[in-house]
């Protein structure tokens, strides 16, 4: 990004001389001519004329106000601008991947605590049950025997047993207690890292619009750098294809003058030579001595079945505008 942002400074600052210098470059009229969907057809012009007929007719100072657009562009990507950007998505990155956040430490060893103190208070609500149902059992059978004399052994049996549930019950109210602080602490915590999330979620979001709307700036840059490169090579482009054009000509009718001549003087040759092969095959084939001359009924092929195809005829006729 940086080597782009340097080079095309350099592009933007030359850039008027070099639309200067395609006003002095002429079209050819011939090229011209052949482009039926230029709207300058029919009309002498020069490189600047025909560039800004490809830019539309609602856009003809486009290329004059190219190099300002760029520089524009360029100001809102200064390095500092980068820099703050890449400093803050670096920020985001580091909150994300803090580790005393993203897990809770010891929440196994709590959970295991707390599972073993649900195993606890159930066996300790199973042996009240069963002491319950014990003094129903003993009333039941207190009413069945009317025996008042088995009243204080039973009362004080009764006593032990209401002692050891309420020593339970203050077990299961400590276990209780313990498990609702446990869930508030664990509340608190979990709540904590939510904040976090919603912050970090944040600002993952602004990082990813002001990143979207840099990249959608460099993108810009990165088109107009384009343009700006071509135009840079334009005349000396043009000036290639002229000659790359008469070039080709100049070739295609070389090539094709010695072709024909290759291809009438191997055709006089081969069919002499077929001639000559069938008239003493005729005369040796039926022969005895045939059997002793091995490969006398082979024949030169034709490397050449057809005439050379003409080629480079789509090619603007500039030679003959060069030289007129």
């Amino acid at each position: 990004m940086y080597m782009c942002l340097q080079i095309l400074p350099c592009y933007a600052r030359s850039f008027d001389d070099k639309l200067k210098d395609l006003k002095k470059i002429p079209v050819l009229k011939s090229i011209v001519e052949e482009n039926s969907h230029s709207s300058i057809e029919n009309q002498p012009c020069n490189l600047l004329d025909y560039l800004s007929s490809l830019e539309g007719s609602s856009s003809s100072n486009k290329l004059e106000t190219l190099s300002t657009s760029c520089r524009l562009h360029l100001d809102k990507l200064k390095p500092p601008v980068i820099d703050a950007l890449q400093k803050e998505i670096a920020s985001v990155i580091e909150k994300s991947n803090q580790s005393s956040m993203k897990e809770i430490k010891g929440l196994e060893e709590r959970l295991y605590g707390l599972d073993q103190l649900l195993l606890e208070a159930r066996k300790l609500v199973q042996e009240q049950h069963e002491m319950a149902q014990a003094f129903i059992q003993n009333q039941h059978r207190a009413s069945d025997l009317k025996d008042s004399s088995v009243l204080p052994d039973l009362c004080q049996s009764h006593q032990h047993q209401l002692l050891v549930m309420s020593r339970n019950y203050q077990q299961l109210e400590d276990i209780r207690r313990r498990c609702a602080k446990a869930k508030e602490e664990l509340t608190v915590n979990l709540n904590a890292r939510l904040k976090w999330v919603m912050m970090v979620q944040r600002s993952i979001v602004d990082a990813s619009s002001k990143t979207s709307i840099y990249l959608q700036s460099l993108k810009r840059i990165q088109r107009q750098f384009e343009i700006i490169q071509q135009i840079h090579s334009c005349g000396a482009l043009y000036g290639r294809a002229v000659h790359e054009v008469l070039r080709r000509t100049e070739f295609s009718k070389a090539f094709l003058s010695w072709a024909y001549k290759v291809h009438e003087k191997m055709k006089f040759v081969l069919d002499k030579e077929m001639c000559i092969r069938k008239e003493f095959s005729s005369d040796f084939q039926d022969h005895f001595l045939a059997g002793l001359f091995n490969g006398l009924d082979d024949y030169p092929c034709c490397f050449i079945e057809r005439e050379p195809e003409k080629f480079d005829d789509a090619l603007p006729q500039v030679f003959n505008i060069l030289f007129m």
